[in-house]
């Protein structure tokens, strides 16, 4: 099965089934819908990386992540990330083999995030509301998310502090 957006918008759905439900189909139009807001973003967030604390870059900017997306239906769409010196240099469906990192969230806090006009403000409160699950893969790469957590966590309280 494949989902094919093209230059005027339109989606073409190719399936070895000719037997979609309108709850399939509406499943799969809207995560290739979802999928085209995620390439979207990516030349954003490369372009802002200046906005990302130094500590986050030196501990996190080289990483290779595995995102589980739960979509309405429970449908999961799978996407990898890596990250070179804090820029997204590869994106795409499906999975990485050994990955460094994994995340999990629902497909309405990822829209949340995506059609945010603050991404990084909205990416920031569903982390720390546990609407984003990020863990690391082994024990050096789950360290580093731990001293992650702690330094983002002392850098957004004083940040807040002081205006």
């Amino acid at each position: 099965m494949r989902i094919i957006l093209n230059s005027s918008g339109k989606h073409y759905v190719f399936t070895d089934s000719l037997n979609l439900s309108e709850s399939e189909m509406h499943s799969l139009l809207s995560q290739g819908r979802l999928f085209e807001l995620i390439l979207k973003k990516k030349e954003w967030y490369n372009s802002n990386t200046d906005q990302i604390p130094s500590f986050l870059k030196f501990l996190a900017g080289n990483e290779r992540i595995n995102v589980e997306i739960i979509m309405k239906g429970n449908q999961t769409m799978k996407i990898s990330i890596v990250t070179e010196n804090s820029r997204i240099v590869e994106l795409k469906r499906g999975s990485l083999d050994n990955p460094s990192a994994r995340a999990k969230l629902s497909e309405e806090t990822a829209k949340q995030i995506l059609n945010s006009d603050s991404p990084v403000s909205d990416f920031e409160r569903a982390y720390r509301n546990g609407e984003i699950d990020y863990q690391g893969v082994g024990f050096i790469n789950a360290l580093k998310v731990q001293l992650v957590k702690v330094f983002s966590g002392i850098y957004y309280f004083i940040s807040n502090m002081l205006g």
